[in-house]
């Protein structure tokens, strides 16, 4: 609407008050009040032509209302000029006219007004001090003349007050009115806003929860999925897929099946029965071959569709009907409620089903939850498939284990054959000559310049013979001589062989070295003390006499060698071999009988006691000792058996110079 309509009832207020007064002036023949007529008319288009031109430059130029001011100062006081001063009636009834125009320009028009008038009424007054306007006084004019207009122009101008006044209060009303419903309007939008706002913000919230939780729930099943793939035992993964859909979904019983290689049937690999079921039927379902190739059956139905397939009632008679025989006694034998079927593809082919089932209750899965379930599928088909293939993979290697197992155990058996054997070469023949054998296949005969050998022989063995048991015979000489042999290798002395009851060793064969005296008479003693020991504890124990021992003992030169193709022996062939016998034998019962040579050797270290020359067979009168202990210097104990430190630090000396050599 333009500002002259919005102003038209002003515009319209003025033109009356200008025509009555015209009619007025006409009827009274006041030039003056026809003059002011005209000009009130005037000022009244005039005022409708400042109010659009003022109203438009506000618009381009906002500084402009400064002089819209300054021109409704002057309006103002023109028009209290010309109607003859403040005192007059026309000058109120202009002041409420005025006051309704502004109350259409201004917000704050009581208080816009109230200034033009004062201002105008201070202009005025002003300019007539100052004697710059002359004054007028439109009540100089006759008396009756002056009632007569007064008398006609009072009630119009009257009439048009009160509807200025109307105008004025309607006009403020309806401003007041007008801001309560923009207000209420305003406060209304908020209000809706404000619950569009709430609505949406819950509506966020409701997304954002929704958000959280299709998150953690992929993060759940993330987590399932990177659990179920460092497994490869088919069972635990399984065991882990029943736990988390039980959880998330309320499933209780599952049920894993593989499809053979001829594409025609599914078979049982794991699944958990519900407790009702016997015995008898778990076996029954675990053989099932459940065809897959017919027209009938859920399996062949998701097989053939490749997609999951989800029976909310599996009890409906119409749908059991569709079933094949298996699967009818499945779901009767296991009473099951409602059933998801997931096929399980692997590069666009199916390898297997996965059932989930309830057996007392339906299955409520909503369609979102069948999309995170075919999620867990898609994943548990290459899972189950690498678990299949290592378990075959496992299966090979099991095999090959046991074959390598078994090569192992003949290779163990062949090594401890090889060990035993080596065993029964060492314990025949000396280390050296026995590796010697079994590296090159024979032994070097070797000439020993000078060693020492001994001969021990039991007096009374023969007659002993003849009175005691075998068995008893055997467990004693085995005693012994295994006795004899724990301190031959203690002494470093070689043991050569036994014949019957004699015990035949030698020092510094096969490995030469420059103690080999010593050696010999240490074993000959310690071995006489054994069997003087052993002596007193039979005699003691049965009350029957029993062995007593004779030692000899040589040193010389000798050969050594090993005798035989199947049955080796180490020996010790020379003249002197031949003298240690004629020693022993010319000994006596309980005494370590030694030759002039190994005197010569012994004598700074053992107490001996000379014989003389006595004959031997076959070697005619030989120098012969009786050995009888360790010097005391040299002794360890009273006996004169174990040597001291002393005696051992020689002996050191004699070894580091067979080192040296």
């Amino acid at each position: 609407m333009s500002d002259y309509k919005r102003h038209r009832p002003t515009y319209i207020g003025r033109i009356i008050i200008s025509l009555t007064l015209l009619l007025v002036v006409w009827y009274g023949n006041d030039a003056r009040f026809y003059k002011i007529s005209w000009a009130f008319l005037a000022l009244s288009v005039l005022w409708g032509i400042i109010v659009e031109t003022r109203i438009n430059l506000d618009r381009l130029f906002p500084w402009n209302t400064y002089l819209r001011t300054f021109s409704d100062i002057a309006l103002f006081t023109a028009l209290i000029y010309l109607t003859g001063g403040i005192h007059s009636f026309f000058t109120t009834a202009l002041i409420f006219a005025t006051a309704a125009n502004s109350l259409k320009l201004t917000r704050t028009s009581g208080l816009y007004t109230i200034f033009l008038c004062i201002s105008s009424i201070v202009v005025m007054n002003a300019m007539l001090l100052l004697d710059l306007i002359p004054a007028v006084n439109l009540l100089a004019s006759p008396v009756s003349k002056i009632n007569l207009v007064n008398a006609i122009a009072s009630p119009i101008l009257l009439l048009f007050a009160l509807f200025t006044i109307h105008q004025l209060i309607f006009s403020v009303y309806s401003k007041l009115n007008k801001e309560r419903s923009e207000s209420n309007r305003l406060l209304g939008e908020v209000h809706i806003a404000k619950e569009q706002t709430e609505i949406k913000k819950e509506e966020v919230e409701l997304a954002q929860r929704e958000t959280l939780k299709q998150k953690q729930e992929t993060e759940e099943l993330n987590r399932l999925i990177k659990s179920l793939n460092e497994e490869l035992n088919l069972k635990h993964i399984m065991q882990k897929v029943a736990r988390y859909v039980n959880e998330n979904f309320r499933i209780n019983h599952y049920a894993l099946y593989s499809v053979n290689s001829e594409k025609t049937s599914i078979s049982l690999l794991e699944a958990n029965f519900p407790d009702s079921v016997s015995n008898e039927d778990r076996n029954k379902i675990i053989n099932f071959q459940i065809p897959i190739n017919g027209e009938k059956g859920s399996h062949a139905f998701t097989i053939r569709t490749k997609r999951p397939f989800f029976i909310h009632n599996a009890q409906n008679v119409q749908r059991i009907e569709k079933n094949t025989e298996e699967e009818i006694f499945i779901i009767r034998q296991c009473n099951l409620q409602s059933t998801l079927f997931l096929p399980l593809i692997l590069n666009n082919e199916p390898i297997g089903i996965l059932d989930f089932s309830n057996a007392m209750e339906k299955m409520e899965i909503a369609k979102s939850d069948i999309i995170r379930l075919s999620i867990l599928g898609e994943q548990l088909a290459g899972i189950i498939h690498g678990s299949n293939l290592f378990k075959q993979v496992q299966e090979e290697r099991e095999k090959a284990l046991a074959a390598q197992k078994e090569a192992e155990a003949a290779k163990q058996l062949a090594e401890e054959a090889r060990r035993q054997s080596d065993k029964l070469l060492f314990n025949i023949l000396p280390e050296k000559i026995a590796r010697e054998l079994k590296e090159t296949g024979a032994v070097e005969s070797l000439f020993y310049d000078r060693v020492s050998i001994m001969f021990t022989d039991f007096i009374g063995f023969t007659q002993s013979v003849t009175q005691m048991l075998p068995d008893d015979l055997i467990m004693q000489l085995d005693g012994i001589f295994s006795q004899f042999d724990l301190i031959c290798e203690r002494r470093h002395i070689e043991k050569i062989k036994t014949i019957g009851d004699a015990y035949m060793c030698a020092g510094g064969v096969p490995d030469y070295n420059f103690t080999h005296f010593i050696d010999i008479c240490l074993v000959a003693l310690e071995m006489r003390n054994f069997m003087i020991e052993t002596k007193k504890t039979k005699e003691s124990i049965s009350g029957e006499p029993f062995w007593d021992i004779r030692i000899g003992i040589h040193s010389g030169a000798v050969m050594a060698g090993v005798i035989g193709n199947k049955k080796f022996g180490f020996d010790l062939w020379g003249d002197d071999v031949n003298i240690a016998a004629r020693m022993e034998s010319s000994s006596e019962p309980q005494k370590i009988n030694i030759s002039g040579d190994t005197y010569e050797l012994v004598k700074d270290y053992f107490v001996c006691f000379p014989r003389g020359l006595v004959s031997a067979k076959g070697k005619g009168d030989i120098p012969m000792y009786f050995l009888e202990r360790l010097k005391p210097e040299y002794s360890f104990d009273a006996d004169g058996i174990v040597p001291n430190s002393i005696l051992l630090g020689i002996y050191d000396e004699l070894r580091r110079g067979m080192d040296k050599i």
